[in-house]
């Protein structure tokens, strides 16, 4: 009995303390299990402040699916969508923002929904502006009255009683905001009283232009997801009449477009990395191939004695450094009579552009790179006396497309953009290059366009805050 009475205390003690039912003991330590550890994002975050007024933002990839696109947002609040795998935001001076990137749904005509994955944080501030440029004085800017878009040309100058450029700009489609590709052509006098002058838009862009001496009017010449397509615009008493658009190349890419001495319209383009000369024959067009390359919306000039001279390309889908060959037709077919190298492409509107304003006389501006594409800078390529000559005129982190006009006198202009956006304007007379700032308010100058009218006028066509605005100056 002695022994069974031990077991039994034992147990009930162990019943007691060992299990936790003998009361509150505050001695006793319960050990919380660690926290899961964060894992990190699927998507990796990355920025970095440009200037003052733009921050590239770049990202991982994820997979995604057709109707899937990367949402930036910007201080917690949706700003853009983007499927590639950065993107250039558009800055205030001296402003702090934080940047996250969302995979969400993108559905036409419905909001983005935004349902991850999700990056990590980016918050970086802008720097101030610097000091306003001083401006060139005497120029008149207004919108060029051509609508929404980011891709002006202008024409050859018109003859009495239009004074003044002939000019076109596209809007490319976009599924977010709901819009089509369309291109808007019109009539740019020099004078700002009755500036605006009757326009016409039609489906596809970007858009090219060339002047019509025969009906007074231009070539006006667009692309859409068929191809390239060409119809011929009169320009009478105020209004506008169009001809039945004609297709000149399916499934083709970029074009430029001029005319010949015969007043018979031309347009360059490429199409799978070949590149081919269109000409308008009793209502049809015929295309000859050029050979391999790519080409800008400037490259194609004929000289006063029909010598036909047209800039193509080793590189042109990306910003990939390439040459640039000047190329001229002679008995034995298409030669390179100049090359660039170093030339770094922008977008569709090329490296450049090309006039041949006289027998012998080429002239070529052109965006060159250096220090491996971190440095940019407008390059003149001309042929003078029979010889070829390259120069450097200016050197800027950015550099647009340049575009290059002559003036009566025989001086070369050249509009671009430079680092910070402002309308830049490179002139050369006397033999002595100068340069200066047209416009620096807002963010200008992405792509540009540069002509002559008959009275001297020089007009600017160029991007403005996602429209268009036209310098005119002397």
């Amino acid at each position: 009995m002695q022994r069974g009475s031990i077991s039994w205390t034992f147990l009930l003690l162990i019943l007691l303390f060992g299990c936790g039912s003998g009361g509150d003991d505050s001695s006793t330590v319960t050990t919380q299990p660690p926290p899961p550890a964060v894992p990190p994002p699927s998507i990796v975050l990355e920025g970095r402040v440009l200037d003052a007024e733009q921050i590239a933002l770049s990202w991982t990839v994820v997979d995604l699916y057709t109707n899937q696109a990367y949402a930036v947002e910007v201080n917690g609040a949706f700003y853009d969508a983007t499927k590639s795998d950065g993107y250039l935001f558009h800055a205030l001076p001296n402003t702090y923002y934080c940047f996250r990137v969302v995979v969400g749904v993108l559905v036409p005509l419905v909001p983005f929904y935004a349902a991850g994955p999700v990056s990590n944080q980016v918050c970086l501030t802008t720097p101030s502006l610097p000091p306003p440029p001083q401006l060139a004085p005497g120029w008149s800017i207004r919108g060029a009255g051509l609508g929404p878009g980011m891709n002006p040309a202008v024409a050859r100058y018109g003859q009495a009683p239009q004074y003044g450029i002939y000019g076109c700009n596209a809007l490319d489609s976009n599924i977010l905001l709901g819009t089509s590709a369309s291109a808007t052509f019109g009539y740019l006098p020099p004078l700002t009283i009755d500036a605006i002058a009757p326009t016409f838009t039609v489906a596809g862009s970007p858009c090219g232009i060339a002047y019509d001496r025969v009906f007074g009017g231009v070539h006006a010449v667009t692309r859409d997801e068929s191809g390239i397509w060409y119809r011929r615009a009169p320009f009478q008493l105020g209004q506008w009449s169009q001809t039945t658009p004609v297709l000149v190349a399916a499934d083709a890419g970029p074009f430029s477009v001029a005319v010949d001495l015969n007043e018979t319209p031309l347009i360059l383009y490429g199409k799978s990395g070949q590149v081919f000369l269109a000409r308008y024959n009793g209502g049809t067009w015929t295309s000859e191939l050029i050979g391999p390359g790519f080409i800008g919306w400037r490259s194609l000039a004929v000289a006063p004695d029909g010598s036909i001279f047209v800039l193509v390309g080793d590189s042109g889908v990306t910003e990939q450094e390439g040459a640039l060959h000047v190329m001229s037709r002679s008995l034995s077919g298409w030669t390179s009579v100049a090359v660039a190298t170093d030339v770094a492409p922008w977008q569709t509107r090329g490296s450049g552009s090309i006039v041949a304003p006289a027998a012998g006389d080429v002239r070529v501006a052109f965006r060159k790179s250096f220090d491996g594409g971190s440095t940019k800078g407008v390059g003149y390529l001309v042929l003078n006396n029979g010889v070829w000559s390259e120069i450097i005129i200016e050197r800027s982190a950015f550099v647009s497309p340049p575009a290059i006009a002559v003036a009566a006198a025989g001086e070369s202009l050249i509009s671009w953009g430079d680092e910070h956006f402002d309308l830049r304007l490179s002139r050369r007379s006397g033999g002595i290059w100068q340069t200066f700032h047209i416009d620096a308010l807002g963010r200008l100058a992405e792509a540009t366009d540069i002509e002559v009218d008959v009275d001297g006028n020089v007009f600017i066509l160029y991007t403005a805050d996602g429209s268009v605005k036209v310098a005119v100056g002397k």
